[in-house]
């Protein structure tokens, strides 16, 4: 065979499991580009020219851990290879003189609220796992809100809360959030499996942060048996998204919730909950500084459950496409307010979060509150922005969760 009659070669692997769980994509495929549900990567690239022409790029995976076409051979005099398709199981192999491309590696393995759910979360006609979740590449932003009219503030807001003030620089590192808010079925996992599934001391901590794991003083705060759980699950009988039993609510936010048992369930998950500075991060877009999780055009019924659309809980979790975040992530404005791990202080931004570099707010203040982001479906638009916040401790029909993780 002469030297132009290199075989292309498409490589497809199925991708991994744990059990029941399957693996998400990892920090170097995300760092390539996100996935969804898995498929097939794309052709492989063509082969470089008798001269030194480059080599096609390889195809892009699917939406979910599908892989990437093989990268294109180099031509005979030593053109490059093609690019490795995203998330691939290998790269493609150089030419004559010729450079392969880059091949994926592992994944994120999902917790225990994951095995045996169903594909009911997400868009009509695009349904996906309800655990799906999604790297939000860290670095910093101006966290809080800008008060500078001008256009080259973005998140300027003429009625916006002092708490909100002032804007400062926050660093965040990586991290993975669920793309979807906790639902009814992933719930229903924690509490067949409680009260083993407390958490133990120190569980739920963030990596980079003393000090941020559950605390054994806390253990009085979480209902005594499972019986007492379903109890407080069912806080409201009008606007609960809660079922005793499986029905057809499994794919809604699940509501009712307090502060220490968002906490559990995310530790007992293998997760934990956001810090504020990272859930503002993920839904401002970071340094893009996004005044809504989708840009700076105002919330409508396409775009959010609140209080002008459909204004109840009782909506599947991504239902709504257009008010997608920057990282793929669903409902971060609307639907349920979501905890975050942070004590709420009116002057932490000016004191101890004005420099925040991986921090969080670890100070108790106004009766133990802790602070809730994104607004719910009851909301206004105003609380739908990136920067709004509030607080409380206790559960409400209003008040949900979504977890972090480290990539």
């Amino acid at each position: 065979m002469n030297r132009m009659g290199w075989l292309l070669v498409l490589v497809v692997a199925t991708v991994p499991t744990i059990g029941s769980c399957r693996l998400g994509p990892s920090l170097d495929d995300y760092r390539s580009g996100s996935g969804g549900g898995p498929g097939v990567g794309g052709a492989a690239g063509a082969s470089g020219g008798a001269s030194g022409s480059e080599g096609g790029a390889g195809g892009i995976g699917g939406a979910s851990g599908g892989e990437g076409g093989v990268g294109g051979i180099g031509g005979a005099s030593g053109g490059e290879g093609g690019v490795g398709g995203i998330g691939g199981a290998a790269g493609g192999e150089g030419g004559a003189s010729g450079v392969g491309g880059s091949g994926g590696a592992g994944g994120i393995a999902y917790g225990p609220s994951c095995e045996g759910l169903e594909e009911i979360c997400g868009p009509a006609g695009q349904k996906q796992n309800c655990c799906e979740n999604a790297l939000v590449v860290g670095g910093s932003f101006p966290m809080g809100r800008c008060e500078d009219p001008s256009e080259s503030c973005t998140d300027s807001f003429e009625k916006g809360d002092p708490n909100e003030l002032p804007e400062h620089t926050a660093t965040v590192a990586s991290f993975v959030l669920d793309r979807f808010e906790v639902t009814v079925g992933r719930f229903r996992r924690f509490l067949e499996a409680y009260p083993m599934s407390k958490p133990s001391s120190s569980a739920g901590a963030h990596p980079l942060i003393p000090e941020t794991g559950w605390r054994s003083a806390w253990d009085s705060k979480l209902p005594a048996d499972k019986d007492k759980l379903m109890v407080a699950l069912n806080c409201n009988a009008a606007t609960k998204t809660w079922t005793d039993s499986p029905g057809s609510f499994e794919a809604m936010p699940i509501n009712c919730v307090d502060w220490y048992l968002a906490f559990a369930f995310c530790a007992w998950d293998g997760g934990r909950l956001p810090t504020e500075a990272e859930w503002e991060y993920a839904a401002a877009g970071g340094e893009e500084n996004r005044r809504y999780p989708w840009g700076a055009t105002a919330p409508d019924a396409n775009s959010a459950n609140y209080v002008a659309s459909d204004d109840k809980p009782f909506v599947v979790v991504g239902s709504y496409p257009d008010g997608m975040g920057r990282w793929g992530h669903y409902d971060m404005a609307g639907s349920v307010w979501e905890w975050v791990f942070d004590y709420y202080g009116t002057a932490w931004y000016g004191e101890g979060g004005l420099n925040c570099d991986n921090c969080a707010n670890l100070t108790s203040s106004w009766s133990g509150h802790r602070i809730r982001r994104g607004g719910g479906y009851k909301s206004a638009a105003g609380e739908l922005r990136a920067v709004s916040r509030a607080s409380d401790i206790g559960a409400s029909p209003r008040y949900g969760l979504r977890c972090a993780r480290s990539p």
